[in-house]
């Protein structure tokens, strides 16, 4: 498991870049979640490999390709590049 540390807003992108499938998680509702606990667990783009992430205060606990999430966060958001109206030289 490993602990990432990113805003709600980074989450939000992070989970719609990663997943392109969601899957149920009954799993790992009964073992030891709480009623108050968000997990997403799907399949990840590319590999088609299931990964489970679950939303902490700090950002996610998150199981699965590490490397597929990084190479996420290094993307250029789609949203802030149509808001950047800054001239490039």
């Amino acid at each position: 498991m490993y602990k990432v540390a990113c805003t709600k807003r980074e989450l939000s992108c992070i989970i719609a870049t990663i997943f392109e499938e969601l899957l149920p998680v009954c799993e790992e509702c009964s073992k030891e979640s709480k009623d108050d606990e968000l997990i997403i667990k799907g399949r990840m783009v590319i590999s088609g490999n299931v990964a489970t992430l679950k939303v902490t205060d700090y950002g996610c606990d998150f199981i699965g390709d590490i490397e597929l999430l990084k190479r996420a966060r290094k993307e250029i958001c789609l949203y802030d590049a149509a808001l950047d109206t800054t001239e490039k030289s």
